[in-house]
């Protein structure tokens, strides 16, 4: 059955995985401990690799921010 993570929970676990790697685990146990496949893990480090919790929140709120200015700039051609 697929399970579908929010970017918040892959941030998460890859940043758990990380910690038990750094801490001298190796990455098959880190993974493991986890809770993903070898390649839900890859492909989570290669799309959202480097990113924290707070980097994340801002990309958020920027995505936000810039739908508001194009609904704003579409109002304002359609006038």
């Amino acid at each position: 059955m697929w399970s579908w993570h929010s970017p918040d929970e892959i941030v998460g676990a890859l940043e758990q995985a990380s910690a038990m790697i750094e801490s001298g685990a190796t990455v098959s146990a880190a993974i493991a401990t986890v809770g993903l496949a070898s390649a839900t893990y890859f492909r989570w480090r290669k799309k959202y690799g480097g990113l924290s919790q707070a980097r994340l929140q801002e990309m958020a709120e920027l995505k936000k921010e810039v739908s508001k200015l194009r609904r704003a700039l579409a109002e304002l051609e359609s006038e």
